[in-house]
Order: C-alpha cells, then sequence, then structure tokens
C-alpha cells in the first residue's frame, strides 16, 4: 500500500470529522439553530405554526401554561388603570390638604366674599343674571373653592330657612317646599364640594367628549354658580333642566368621591347608598317637571341618573335610563367596565358585575342603534340581553318586562349573531382555562347547552 493510500484511508477511516467537515456542520447546526428561534413561540420554542394567539403551544399544553404573549395588552392596560387611579387619589389628597390647611387658618378665599372686589371677565350661565350676581372667577377658580366654617355671618345667615333666597328653585310654588331638604344642600355643597369636584373634574377628565357629553368647563361655570350665585340661580324656573343636571352631576360625584378604590365594585360597599340621595332626589324631581321634550339635554339627565343608578347595583333601573343616553354612558363607564370585562373572561366575576358587562353591552347597541336609525339594534339588544341573563342569572327578574319589549318579536328579528356571540364567548372560557377543575369544566357545558337550547328556541321563531 502506497503512502498516497495509506493517508486516504486513514482519513475515511478517522472517527473524528476533518476540519472542513466540522466548520460546515457547525455552520448548518447554527442557521438551523436560528431559524428555528426566530420562527418560535417566545416561551417554549415551538413552531409558530402550532403556537398561535388562540390556543396553547403543544409544549405549554403539557406544562399547562399557555403561551405569555396574549397578557401583554392586559398589563399594558392594568398599568394604565393604576395610573389614572393614583393621578386621582393624588389630587383627591392635594385638594384635602389645602382645605384642612384653610379650615385651621380660619380664613376665607377673598374671591368668595361678597365684598371683594369682581373680577374682570365675569362667567355668566343664564340671561337672567344680573352683573352683580354673576360668577366669579374663571372655570380654573372652581377647583379650587374652599368653604369654611360657620363663623362668617353671611354664611350663617344663608342656613336659615327664613334668609334662603332659594325658595323657588325646586318648585314652581315656594309654599309647597319643605326648607329642611334645602339646608341640607347647602351644608353638602358649601363643605364637601372640594374633594367631590375634583373627583369630578378628573373623572370627567378621563373620558373622550362627543355629542351628549357636557363639557369640562360648562359643568366648572353651572357648578360655580350654584355655589356663589345663588341669587341667580333663584331667578331661575324649578323645571330648568340646567338646573336639575348640576344637581344629578353633584349626586354621581358625591357618590364616586365615598368609593375608597376603583376595584370596589358598584353595589357592593352599601354604606354609600345614601351619599348624594339629597342631589339625586332634588335633581330627579326637577326632570320630572321639565316639558317632556327629547334633546340632548334630557339625554344627558337620563344619563346621570343612570350612572347614579348604576353605581348603587341597581342595574335594571339604570339601564332603563340609560337606553336614551348611550354615549354619554358608555364614554362614563368605559374604563371601569373594561377593567371588569377582563376579570369576567376568567369566570371570576359574580351576578352582578355580569350584570354590569351586559349594560356595557347594551350601551354599544343603543348607540349602534342611534345612528342607524333603525330598530333592529334594540330587538337584538332585547334578545341578547334575555338570553344573557338566563344563561347567568336565572333567578333575577326577566328583562323583557324591564324593557318593554316582545321577546317572541326579538327572537325573530335578531336571533343568529347574538347567540352565536354568546356562544363563542363560552366556547372560549372553555379552550381559555385549561387548568380548571373538572366540576368548572361541567359547569361551563351545561352553560353552552343551555345557550344551544336558547338557539334553536330562536331558530323555531323564524
Amino acid at each position: 500500500m502506497s503512502a498516497g493510500q495509506v493517508t486516504e484511508y486513514t482519513s475515511t477511516a478517522s472517527p473524528y470529522l476533518s476540519t472542513a467537515a466540522l466548520q460546515q456542520t457547525k455552520a448548518v447546526s447554527m442557521n438551523r439553530r436560528k431559524k428555528r428561534t426566530s420562527a418560535a413561540c417566545d416561551y417554549c420554542r415551538d413552531s409558530k405554526a402550532k403556537c398561535d394567539e388562540k390556543t396553547p403551544c403543544r409544549t405549554c399544553e403539557r406544562k399547562t401554561i399557555e403561551c405569555t404573549r396574549r397578557d401583554v395588552p392586559a398589563k399594558k392596560y392594568e398599568a394604565k388603570m393604576l395610573d389614572l387611579q393614583r393621578k386621582i387619589y393624588s389630587a383627591v389628597l392635594d385638594l384635602t390638604e389645602k382645605v384642612n390647611m384653610q379650615q385651621s387658618a380660619q380664613e376665607i378665599p377673598p374671591h368668595l366674599l361678597c365684598s371683594s372686589p369682581r373680577p374682570a371677565q365675569l362667567s355668566t350661565e343664564h340671561p337672567s343674571c344680573s352683573p352683580d350676581q354673576s360668577a366669579h372667577g374663571s372655570p380654573e377658580a372652581s377647583k379650587q373653592l374652599v368653604y369654611k366654617s360657620d363663623t362668617d355671618s353671611d354664611v350663617q345667615g344663608r342656613s336659615t330657612s327664613d334668609s334662603t333666597p332659594f325658595t323657588g328653585v325646586l318648585t314652581a310654588s315656594p309654599g309647597e317646599v319643605d326648607q329642611e331638604p334645602l339646608a341640607t344642600v347647602y351644608d353638602e355643597a358649601e363643605w364637601e364640594s372640594n374633594i367631590l369636584w375634583s373627583y369630578i373634574g378628573q373623572y370627567y377628565d378621563a373620558t373622550v367628549y362627543s355629542n351628549g357629553i357636557i363639557p369640562r368647563q360648562q359643568l366648572d361655570r353651572m357648578v360655580h354658580q350654584f355655589l356663589t350665585d345663588r341669587d341667580c340661580w333663584a331667578e331661575r324656573s324649578s323645571a330648568d333642566i340646567d338646573v336639575a343636571i348640576v344637581f344629578l352631576v353633584l349626586a354621581v360625584g358625591k357618590l364616586h368621591e365615598k368609593r375608597p378604590s376603583l376595584s370596589i365594585k358598584p353595589g357592593q360597599d352599601t354604606q354609600t347608598q345614601a351619599d348624594g340621595f339629597t342631589f339625586f332626589q332634588l335633581g330627579k324631581d326637577m326632570l320630572s317637571k321639565c316639558s317632556p321634550v327629547t334633546d340632548i339635554k334630557r339625554a344627558r339627565a337620563n344619563a346621570l341618573l343612570g350612572l347614579y343608578l348604576y353605581q348603587l347595583g341597581n342595574f335594571p333601573a339604570a339601564l332603563g335610563y340609560l337606553s336614551s343616553a348611550s354615549q354619554f354612558a358608555r364614554d362614563s363607564l368605559l374604563l371601569e367596565i373594561e377593567q371588569l370585562h377582563n376579570t369576567w373572561l376568567k369566570n371570576k366575576l359574580s351576578r352582578e358585575d355580569r350584570s354590569i358587562l351586559m349594560l356595557h353591552m347594551a350601551c354599544l347597541s343603543l348607540e349602534r342603534a342611534s345612528q342607524d336609525h333603525s330598530s333592529a339594534s334594540i330587538f337584538k339588544l332585547s334578545r341578547m340581553s334575555i338570553a344573557y341573563q338566563e344563561v347567568n342569572d336565572p333567578e333575577q327578574p326577566h328583562l323583557s318586562a324591564i324593557m318593554n319589549l316582545d321577546e317572541k318579536e326579538a327572537a325573530i328579528r335578531e336571533p343568529a349573531e347574538t347567540l352565536e356571540a354568546i356562544i363563542a364567548q363560552i366556547r372560549q372560557e372553555l379552550n381559555n382555562e385549561r387548568t380548571r377543575s373538572s366540576s368548572e369544566l361541567d359547569q361551563l357545558q351545561q352553560r353552552l347547552n343551555q345557550v344551544k337550547k336558547l338557539d334553536k328556541l330562536a331558530g323555531s321563531f323564524e
């Protein structure tokens, strides 16, 4: 055997790769690894074809761990909610400190004294207001109003019944007015309006204004006039819808101010049920005396009535009021309801909380109905609400009686799309919650069967 043949035999028979073959194998391995990593799941490195955002990865499913990419939007939304909550708390604490400092110093701000010089720019809201009775200061100044103890003689005089200039605000005939609620309104409006209005301002600033929503500046002027220029308000009719709106704004704001956290669900804290009730009753009584016209102001007032009842947990009554002001209600409730919506997908909410979600869907359907000027969405809303409550809240009163709509007619108009959405929602719960116990899965399967029965029932009406 020659030397060349020995060398060739040795290189081919050796168990070790040559340098060129080793480099080629490493390059192929690195390219393959890079390609697999770039097209793999962020958590388990399984192929993206087997890992979408709806079903768990094959490897993750064995470990009962879902892909973490879908948690990113929820975390971003939670951060926004916490940031909004911190801003609200900081504003309330800041104003609380200012109120305490002013009360300890026993001083009344000069712009609240009747004998103080008038500013150059006067804020008037009603043509019947005279220059001497117009509002003091700008809308920004209304957020800094501070009211002191009854050491001031002018404040003492205004709290008595015989010197009260507000006799004609609540009813058409002054003789029918009971003066005791008026004194309560004065006290609540003067001594507790700082924190109250701070929360209203923060809450309204967080919403998107559109048709049907009272601008923040207008609310500033109206509340400022109510608190400082009572003579001007006394000249206005008791059936003035603007006066009713102000009382309802104060009622909703006071109820919000008494809630310690956004995590406290409406209707859960029974101690807040009496807060703001005086404002609510006055605004509701005044609204009933207004002329029965359908305009944007009445929609605002009805929305405020619905928001107040919503906070107390009276969802059927709130739905009735909110049905005439869906856009306002949607923007005002959107932050809180969207926060509960993510939790509801995990089936951790109570019946009342599911009713909140149903209320949100009702507002959206009514908004679409107002845009296309058709009654199809209203019938769809009725059927959706009925089916939703039959599945989740069978012990509660039937929504068809509350909304005064025929269930059978609603099922004939729009049965398929609504029930398909509910079925898809329940199926999504079944697919997402992989770690649930068998009993919980059986309950969800029973709910799905109930909805399928409703689907067949609706199909029989067609």
